[in-house]
């Protein structure tokens, strides 16, 4: 805040041949502070004034690779047609060779992340050409989404930690908090939890002396290991310090302050306090968060199926698909939420590809596909598999399946 006071200061003093350059800053400053409205505001200043190719090349690469990065600072989710448009334009604008091309790529990787593996590779590549620390680092954290977001896991877990190996050589706070952050979610898609809660807990630490939204971060990854390991009673133990800090970032939107409080309200209606439930519910839908999709609604899916409420449960279906870092819980209650419905033929369909090994959604899809063909040896083998990646709470649901079967 200090540091955007003196920038719209300098812009009212200074020279006009220097406005593109504070502009930009402005934006930089604001999207640090995921502030999405101001981000954009001063990005469309400084384009506005910028006369060259190469300038405009550099500002649409950070305005597509900010917006794509943190999608998630807008109280409705950008329209996607005009971030798309605004990454083609950071393509066709940027030489082979520049840093605009290495965001232009990092950008194009993180819009269509699913399939944007190979252009992340591409950024990296680029950016270690370059050499340029905070290039490389915004190429690698791109390259572990997309290998998330492409069931890549054991790549994305082997790139997570050669980031961490870059820690020392990473100055900026908020590519650590990324990096730590990356290898929390490398983890959590593998299924090694305890090593998913070490690195949440660093990411925490690391948030602590950044902005309200950082903190936001650290509060809604830690909700996030402890919903898919299903310790519901110590998500009990996080809400107060969850709510708190959701308040404390309301000045700035964030998926993760609604997403949380769905995930506390979660863990009360399956620790028999449905009313808590409630209350929690209604704090979420108050923050008007519009276009995330099972990102959000996810644990709002798992309520669904615990009320029994299959009309809901059917209409949350299709409410969109989440974006990387809750796809594997978003996931996971999808394939839960079909074979409650009875939609064999999309259970056989969605749990294929995710009977990969050293997976955390591997286990789901084995009881998915078990249940809905009616063989109870899969189910076995998803058991099997809770057990050994220590998820308890799940074996334990799983166990009763066999057991009501039997």
């Amino acid at each position: 805040d200090d540091a955007l006071q003196l920038l719209h200061r300098a812009v009212e003093l200074g020279p006009p041949e220097i406005h593109v350059e504070l502009w930009r800053r402005i934006a930089e400053a604001s999207a640090l502070k995921y502030d999405g409205e101001g981000f954009w505001q001063a990005m469309q200043n400084a384009i506005a004034l910028a006369a060259d190719r190469t300038a405009r090349a550099d500002l649409y690469s950070v305005l597509a690779y900010e917006t794509t990065v943190r999608l998630g600072m807008w109280r409705s989710r950008p329209d996607q047609t005009m971030v798309k448009r605004w990454v083609d334009e950071a393509l066709e604008l940027s030489e082979e060779g520049t840093a605009a091309r290495v965001r232009a790529l990092a950008a194009l990787s993180a819009w269509d992340s699913t399939g944007g593996l190979e252009v992340a590779r591409q950024a990296v590549a680029l950016a270690e050409r370059l050499g340029t620390n905070e290039l490389i680092t915004a190429a690698r954290l791109q390259l572990v989404e997309s290998a998330l977001a492409s069931g890549s896991m054991d790549e994305a877990l082997e790139e997570a930690a050669t980031n961490l190996e870059l820690l020392e050589s990473t100055p900026n706070p908020d590519d650590r908090e990324g990096i730590y952050w990356a290898a929390t979610l490398a983890n959590l898609g593998c299924g090694r939890m305890e090593q998913a809660r070490f690195q949440a807990s660093r990411l925490a630490e690391a948030a602590r002396e950044l902005s309200p939204h950082h903190r936001i971060h650290a509060a809604g990854l830690r909700l996030m290991v402890e919903e898919l390991a299903g310790r519901w009673e110590t998500v009990r133990v996080l809400t107060h310090d969850a709510e708190a800090a959701v308040r404390e970032n309301l000045s700035t939107p964030c998926n993760l302050n609604a997403r949380s409080l769905l995930v506390c309200a979660l863990a009360s209606a399956q620790t028999g306090d449905d009313e808590e439930a409630r209350r929690l519910e209604t704090s979420a839908d108050d923050l008007e968060m519009e276009g995330y999709g099972l990102t959000i609604e996810a644990p709002r899916l798992r309520l669904s199926l615990l009320r029994s409420d299959l009309e809901e449960a059917e209409r949350l279906l299709e409410v969109g698909e989440a974006m990387y870092f809750a796809r594997t819980a978003a996931t996971a209650a999808r394939l839960d939420a079909l074979v409650a419905l009875g939609r064999r033929e999309r259970v056989e369909e969605e749990a294929e590809p995710h009977l990969r090994p050293n997976s955390y959604l591997k286990p789901f899809a084995l009881r998915a596909l078990g249940r809905v063909r009616e063989d109870d040896e899969l189910v076995l083998q998803a058991l099997e598999r809770f057990e050994a990646m220590g998820l308890d709470w799940h074996a334990a649901e799983t166990r009763a399946l066999l057991s009501a079967d039997n």
